[in-house]
């Protein structure tokens, strides 16, 4: 209910189910690095595809991020032919 900054927009994040990653580092090379695991390693294995959302990146103030990813279940006929 706050006024937005000039120069900022307002956007509405759709609701969504997340797979949550963390990390315990700000580092811009871990951070892609755990985004490049998650996309080529973990996606195609999980029974869950990108969902129509965005990403976000939580960095906290102790050095942590967390990389939430929106997903949807793959239908099992899908899944099984991958």
């Amino acid at each position: 209910d706050e006024l937005i900054p000039e120069g900022m927009t307002e956007f509405t994040v759709p609701e969504a189910t997340w797979a949550v990653f963390s990390i315990n580092s700000i580092n811009a090379d871990a951070v892609q690095k755990l985004e490049q695991d998650i996309v080529m390693e973990w996606l195609p294995t999980s029974g869950f595809e990108y969902a129509k959302a965005p990403d976000v990146e939580v960095y906290d103030e102790k050095g942590n991020t967390e990389i939430w990813l929106p997903v949807i279940k793959k239908n099992k006929e899908q899944y099984a032919n991958r």
